[in-house]
């Protein structure tokens, strides 16, 4: 009697941890891009309010980098989505070597990226930095089923409390800026 106890009790504990590990791959999901790993909009919307409410309460800096992949419509187009899937992984590997934990960096929807740098010493000199590092990252080819494509990064970057003070106004500035240096690359 007490071993089929046991061996209940066991199960059940077992069934409880499965439960336990499937509710936070479901949170993970939610909140997480499926092919990148990387945080989504709607985590990255938290965590920019988040990073803005601490600048303004410790007076603190932020800065707001949008990133937006030049030539990948024609890598989808030519060769297919399979392909274009492994330049974003690729990407979003990359980039993410070149930031610091406390960074945020985000996958916004299609080849589109943002990066959230808080509490930067000297944020204009930190977000050029990060940009130049990213710009870097990309500048090696992406290797691809055997197919060696090459993307750029137009990157546009706002800081707080100079470019705005709501995290509206900072991404659409930020994303405005990322158009420009899209078109001056052009």
């Amino acid at each position: 009697m007490v071993t089929g106890f046991n061996s209940l009790l066991s199960t059940l504990r077992e069934r409880e941890d499965e439960l336990r590990l499937n509710e936070a791959q479901m949170k993970h999901m939610a909140h997480h891009d499926a092919l990148t790993g990387l945080p989504n909009l709607q985590l990255f919307r938290d965590r920019l309010t988040q990073a803005l409410g601490h600048a303004e309460r410790s007076g603190g800096t932020l800065s707001l980098l949008y990133l937006d992949l030049d030539r990948f419509k024609p890598i989808n187009d030519t060769y297919g989505h399979h392909i274009g899937d492994v330049v974003l992984k690729e990407f979003a590997r990359r980039v993410s070597g070149v930031l610091r934990k406390n960074d945020t960096f985000a996958r916004i929807g299609g080849d589109e990226f943002a990066i959230i740098l808080a509490d930067a010493a000297d944020k204009l000199a930190q977000a050029a930095s990060v940009a130049e590092k990213c710009r870097k990252a990309i500048t090696a080819p992406i290797l691809a089923e055997g197919l060696e494509v090459s993307v750029g990064v137009s990157i546009g970057i706002a800081h707080f409390p100079a470019d705005g003070t709501t995290d509206a106004e900072l991404v659409q500035a930020a994303d405005r800026r990322m158009y420009e240096a899209k078109r001056n690359t052009r």
